[in-house]
């Protein structure tokens, strides 16, 4: 997937299934979203939920939403090593 494909397909899978799931009781942490799978990984911060996520998705790009927030930046997210 290109990342505006893992954005918009993320940002859906947010405000179509975790959003309810989420909010309120997450507000203000991070979800990681790798969309083809439908995974999702919380963390206090970007870092956090992207390290979570890539624990399972080594090589995979990820959607990051701030939970409870418009989003204000979309950004996909590629380790190279």
């Amino acid at each position: 997937m290109v990342p505006e494909q893992v954005a918009k397909a993320g940002q859906e899978l947010y405000d179509s299934q975790l959003k309810q799931l989420l909010e309120p009781g997450s507000n203000g942490r991070f979800v990681a979203i790798e969309p083809t799978t439908s995974s999702y990984f919380i963390g206090s911060t970007v870092v956090e939920a992207l390290e979570n996520a890539e624990l399972k998705f080594p090589n995979a790009d990820f959607h990051v939403v701030r939970i409870g927030f418009p989003a204000a930046v979309s950004f996909s997210h590629k380790v190279v090593v």
